[in-house]
């Protein structure tokens, strides 16, 4: 099988990518130099506001707005100072906002969606790196297949190959579509 990536810069207000297996398209990836794209970009970015009305905090990412980062998108590590407290019924209390971030403290987040209009761009410090057939997920120890692959048998081998891999320590690893009928060797390979 030919693995051909054909690039299409012709115009300067354009350019196109596109990465074809035989007669088989895999990606396509368009960019325009009028609309800077930051959704997977990945920062170290400092706390500028914790709005605990909100649940979430802003964070300076270098662009005309700041990111947004609500507590459901902080990975439980950034938990380990805090706490736990106990409702009357001896429940576990969620933490705020604020027991967890304060200003001026620095994260690792990753953009989830670009900003838009008056706001500014989501998002979260589950970072996820994706491949060409698994995606990486940082801090996250879960791993897997990923859920539109529904042949058993084919789930089943991808699982079997996916344990063999040494994925880093508070790392975790799912394959994605485009590791269908791939050999152990190639995901490792991707892993790497």
């Amino acid at each position: 099988m030919s693995k051909r990536m054909l690039i299409n810069a012709v115009h300067p207000e354009e350019c196109r990518i596109a990465i074809a297996e035989e007669d088989r398209l895999l990606e396509l990836e368009v960019e325009r130099a009028n609309t800077a794209q930051l959704r997977g970009n990945i920062y170290k970015a400092e706390i500028t506001r914790v709005e605990p009305s909100l649940q979430a905090a802003f964070l300076d990412i270098g662009s005309e707005r700041n990111g947004f980062l609500q507590i459901n998108d902080i990975n439980p590590t950034y938990f380990q100072n805090w706490t736990p407290e106990r409702s009357k019924n001896g429940r576990a209390l969620r933490p705020t906002i604020q027991d967890v971030l304060s200003k001026g403290q620095q994260l690792v987040v990753q953009v989830v969606k670009d900003s838009r209009d008056a706001k500014g761009a989501t998002l979260t410090t589950n970072l996820s790196l994706p491949g060409r057939y698994l995606v990486l997920m940082v801090g996250n120890q879960r791993g897997g297949v990923s859920r539109k692959i529904q042949d058993e048998s084919q789930r089943h081998k991808l699982k079997q190959a996916i344990e063999r891999l040494t994925i880093p320590a508070g790392m975790g690893a799912i394959v994605r579509t485009a590791g269908i009928n791939k050999t152990y060797e190639e995901l490792n390979r991707d892993l790497e």
